[in-house]
């Protein structure tokens, strides 16, 4: 039986994860200092977040975080925990994980915002929760499957228009950001991680 898109989305990540783009994560600073061959990106990458929101919406995707990170979500929203667990996320396999929400766009982020007229639906309003989102929201685009390559980079550019664009970040930022991107070592089902719109 061929694997749904969500779930060969899931797949892709999983192997690049798991492969040589997490090698980029482990080298340690004297290592990358020492060695003749420096990561492709040892001159730094320019970002600057431009608050789209695509990053947020697009192909099937996990978003993992820790209880102190879903319990800051919930007390940003205003919601118990009861209620956290009921709309915004759930717990898998010993972790917690964000919710999706198909949409016309993709695969929205349940916490990403669309104005409610449909003529600008399309240009997302942020994040429920910037300040409060967990890790590995802040950690983008300095992801190993990100950075894997500059092919890699250059294909994430297409969808990020801040990929390319104002800040300079260092290789040694790139590579702390990195190592704090957690492994997708669990992958929920779709019927756990599709939810509705938020009815608040």
């Amino acid at each position: 039986m061929a694997s749904s898109p969500q779930n060969q989305g899931r797949e892709w990540c999983s192997l690049l994860r798991s492969t040589a783009a997490r090698k980029l994560a482990k080298l340690k600073p004297e290592q990358y200092r020492s060695s003749p061959s420096l990561p492709w990106y040892n001159e730094g990458l320019r970002f600057s977040c431009q608050r789209c929101g695509r990053c947020c919406s697009g192909p099937p995707g996990i978003v993992q975080c820790t209880r102190a990170e879903a319990q800051a979500i919930a007390q940003a929203l205003k919601i118990s925990w009861d209620d956290f667990l009921r709309y915004v996320g759930f717990a898998y396999k010993g972790g917690y994980f964000l919710r999706e929400v198909k949409t016309s766009f993709g695969f929205d982020c349940i916490l990403l915002q669309r104005p409610s007229d449909p003529k600008n639906a399309e240009a997302p309003s942020g994040c429920r929760v910037h300040m409060a989102r967990p890790l590995q929201c802040r950690t983008w685009p300095f992801w190993p499957e990100v950075v894997y390559s500059p092919t890699a980079w250059r294909l994430a550019g297409k969808r990020c228009p801040g990929i390319g664009q104002g800040e300079l970040h260092p290789w040694e930022e790139i590579r702390t950001k990195l190592a704090q991107t957690p492994d997708p070592w669990a992958f929920p089902p779709e019927e756990l991680s599709l939810g509705q719109p938020l009815p608040f």
